[in-house]
């Protein structure tokens, strides 16, 4: 795996969340850019997770005939209405 260039950026962060941080990557034998750099990873790695999550949901709900909030709801209530019995 090739590696990126690292370019330096510059952050304003609460003061207590850098002593966090900085607590944080102590333990792990770490330092505060690379515990950013896992951080910034994480949350991008998550939100892609779930734009697919929600794109395979939107498309088996179309699939299914749900096209509106109304549908959502009604599905909603069946499933609830299944769990009571």
């Amino acid at each position: 795996m090739a590696l990126n260039r690292l370019i330096p950026i510059n952050l304003r962060i609460p003061e207590n969340l850098v002593s966090e941080s900085d607590r944080l990557a102590e333990q792990e034998g770490s330092n505060r850019s690379e515990l950013m750099r896992n951080a910034l990873r994480s949350y991008i790695e998550r939100k892609q997770r779930l734009q697919t999550a929600f794109g395979i949901v939107e498309r088996r709900g179309k699939a299914a005939g749900i096209n509106t909030q109304a549908d959502v709801e009604r599905v909603l209530a069946q499933v609830k209405s299944k769990r009571r019995t």
